[in-house]
């Protein structure tokens, strides 16, 4: 069995990924509604589960193999909306064509 990360772990990823997102230095990212939806579910039941119990100092900071798969799972919704949403998901419809060579810089003759 593959061990789960601790709670501590996760505290520290969810605010990671909220910056990715939300902070700062994100550059205005823009994500379609349905992965903003998705992004969002993501975030909340990434703070249920790193907060859940406090500190951890019961010493269960460990996920649950529920928890964790139910993490996985929407990381994974998460993953295939972003590769819908750019186009990554599918193979190009025009099989037949391919990008001619790069143009070569423009001279400028002053």
């Amino acid at each position: 069995m593959e061990e789960e990360p601790k709670r501590e772990d996760l505290q520290q990823y969810m605010r990671n990924f909220h910056d990715w997102y939300f902070g700062e230095d994100a550059g205005g990212m823009f994500l379609t509604a349905a992965a903003k939806d998705i992004c969002t579910r993501l975030l909340n039941l990434l703070a249920e589960a790193a907060f859940k119990g406090g500190d951890g100092a019961d010493g269960d900071s460990r996920l649950t193999e529920a928890e964790s798969e139910a993490l996985r799972q929407l990381a994974g919704e998460l993953r295939r909306q972003l590769a819908v949403d750019v186009g990554a998901a599918h193979p190009p419809r025009l099989h037949w064509t391919r990008p001619g060579p790069q143009a070569p810089p423009p001279s400028f003759d002053f």
